[in-house]
């Protein structure tokens, strides 16, 4: 789906962070940045195949973050 790892994990406090590929921000940072803009050099926002399993692979792991912080909070 992706070239490189992508993590979501959820520290502590409860606050969601994903990490795509070298990148680690928290959710709120990635959310404030997008997926799209965060690695134009590598990943331009072209709407290439490779784009496009970046932005899904982004998806997925920020929809875990937010489970995943969700169950922490219960």
């Amino acid at each position: 789906l992706y070239l490189y790892q992508c993590w979501a994990v959820v520290a502590e406090d409860g606050t969601p962070w994903i990490r795509m590929g070298c990148l680690w921000k928290s959710l709120k940072e990635w959310d404030r940045v997008g997926i799209r803009a965060s690695n134009p050099n590598e990943f331009p926002d072209d709407h290439s195949e490779k784009c496009e399993q970046r932005v899904r692979a982004f998806n997925f792991v920020r929809n875990e973050a937010l489970i995943m912080a969700a169950q922490v909070k219960a």
